[in-house]
């Protein structure tokens, strides 16, 4: 498995160059699961939208916290994934 390099460890940081023919399908698909997730959403009791808010959000600071090498708490981690806060997890 080929090692991360971060945007920050490359030679030319911070001088971006990206081809835009590249870019324009992972756009796309992008902009095509967003609506999908939105218009799921809209049709979610409130309870249930406000639960899944707080598990994407939850979801995105964990990844966020693993890229910068930081390791949430056992109670942290609860929020994203409930099954951490139950014994022998």
């Amino acid at each position: 498995m080929a090692s991360t390099i971060w945007n920050w460890e490359r030679r030319d940081w911070p001088h971006f160059r990206w081809n835009a023919t590249r870019m324009a399908a992972g756009e796309e698909q992008f902009l095509v699961r967003a609506g999908v997730v939105i218009g799921t959403t809209r049709h979610l009791a409130e309870d249930d939208h406000k639960q899944l808010l707080v598990e994407l959000m939850s979801g995105e600071a964990a990844t966020t916290s693993a890229i910068e090498g930081e390791m949430l708490e056992s109670r942290q981690r609860a929020v994203v994934d409930p099954e951490a806060a139950e014994p022998g997890h």
